[in-house]
């Protein structure tokens, strides 16, 4: 944790603040959405040096039936189903057969993963020939058979911060590439974020903005970590430690009734509670770095922290998204993946911070953030923010345990009490 200069916030509200990379690809994408455009075309002779020879040269580019992709409304900084961002940046590949963008849900029934299972069922014939896929269903995915191995070299994949290569690629062979990640981080407003909940509870720096009740893998982040800061181990969820998962939701429920722990104005995400924390004046609250990285800049009295735990801090929870291909015909499988190696490269700079993301890829990160974003982050801010990442945990996601967890927050939310939620994970 780095302490800055008690000053208070330039900048009333979160706002993006990219160099002009950052600006022209959130343009682009206002374009390419307002073109309505579905079918991308592109160049089709290969560059030179792209590493992307074997594939080529395996499968010859053909222009004559699309390549399908289903992207998610979460990697999109426009309207709600729009494909901006991403037709921009395949309008840009050097070498690639044309593509049929389809913006899906990130979660919820209809969301991608859902869709997915359910196509795989009723209309395998309707698979799309790449898709994206959160990191924490890679491992469910590959053994479901969904999703079809990729045939690059396993640096591709190694190349990601450890919890999303360890998901994409088993030691043999890569499964997925990827794209975005994000992770949760405590900040602070001219104060020292405090290690443990006891010393929160004491400190006197209070509220601490908690994002809780919602349902999807970035909302119950801070609930699994709050849980595992109690002892709890994340690795052997659904199972659960009945003692640390008590400790951990009655500490929730009295710092909600005390009023030393607050629930965002709006919202019940992450990127709620750095909504909160930048439009008012709490001293605490626990973020999404990906809300915060562009706009860091602007508050110099801001600190940061992993978050606390019982006895100390706790490694911070990752999340993000990776591209994997889906589609039956091994004859296109070869183009789907010369275009997920493309469009994961194309993804690491400008677009991944225009759509409130961080680059997955472990090289080169910060000079990639403070290229593109202007005025660039402190130093030290990304020199934490690397470090937490190197060491983040990435939860794998399965509907099954995650709605007994969402209900257990929403009762916390709710002011149901620690016993009621307990009941969520624990039975009567």
């Amino acid at each position: 944790m780095i302490p800055l200069p008690a000053l208070r916030p330039t900048a009333p509200a979160p706002m993006r603040r990219c160099r002009r990379s950052c600006t022209a690809w959130i343009a682009l994408a206002l374009v390419a959405c307002s073109a309505g455009s579905e079918v991308t075309p592109a160049p089709t002779d290969p560059p030179p040096g792209s590493g992307t020879a074997p594939v080529t040269d395996a499968a010859p580019v053909s222009t004559a039936t699309p390549i399908s992709l289903w992207w998610v409304d979460a990697l999109e900084p426009g309207e709600p189903g729009s494909a901006g961002l991403v037709n921009a940046i395949l309008e840009g590949l050097p070498s690639a057969p044309p593509v049929e963008v389809v913006v899906k849900p990130a979660y919820g029934s209809a969301g991608i993963e859902a869709v997915l299972r359910s196509t795989v069922n009723a209309a395998p014939e309707r698979l799309p020939d790449l898709m994206v896929l959160p990191l924490g269903s890679l491992r469910a995915a590959r053994a479901e058979g969904l999703i079809k191995p990729l045939p690059l070299t396993g640096d591709r994949a190694e190349a990601a911060f450890a919890f999303a290569a360890d998901r994409a690629h088993d030691g043999e062979q890569t499964w997925a590439l990827p794209l975005a990640v994000d992770l949760l981080q405590t900040i602070g407003r001219n104060v020292t974020p405090p290690e443990t909940w006891d010393a929160l509870e004491r400190s006197g720096i209070q509220p601490l903005i908690l994002p809780l009740g919602g349902s999807t893998v970035p909302d119950l982040a801070p609930l699994l970590a709050v849980y595992a800061g109690f002892g709890g181990s994340l690795a052997d969820l659904p199972a659960v430690d009945p003692d640390a998962l008590q400790s951990a939701f009655e500490a929730l429920a009295d710092g909600l009734a005390a009023g030393w722990l607050r629930r965002p104005d709006n919202g019940s995400s992450p990127r709620a509670a750095w909504n909160s924390f930048a439009a008012s004046d709490p001293p605490l609250a626990i973020v999404d770095a990906g809300s915060v990285v562009d706009s860091q800049a602007g508050y110099p009295g801001m600190t940061w922290a992993p978050l606390p735990g019982s006895a100390g801090p706790v490694p911070a929870l990752a999340w993000g998204w990776a591209l994997v291909v889906t589609g039956p015909a091994p004859e296109r499988q070869a183009e789907a993946t010369l275009i997920a190696s493309q469009l994961a490269d194309a993804f690491q700079a400008g677009p991944v911070v225009a759509a409130g993301w961080l680059p997955a890829r472990r090289a080169d990160w910060q000079r990639v953030l403070s290229s593109t974003l202007d005025p660039a982050p402190e130093a030290d801010y990304l020199d934490d923010l690397e470090a937490q990442l190197d060491a983040a945990i990435l939860v794998d996601g399965d509907s099954s345990w995650r709605a007994g967890w969402a209900q257990a927050g929403a009762d916390l939310a709710g002011g149901a009490g620690a016993a009621t939620a307990a009941s969520r994970l624990l039975g009567p």
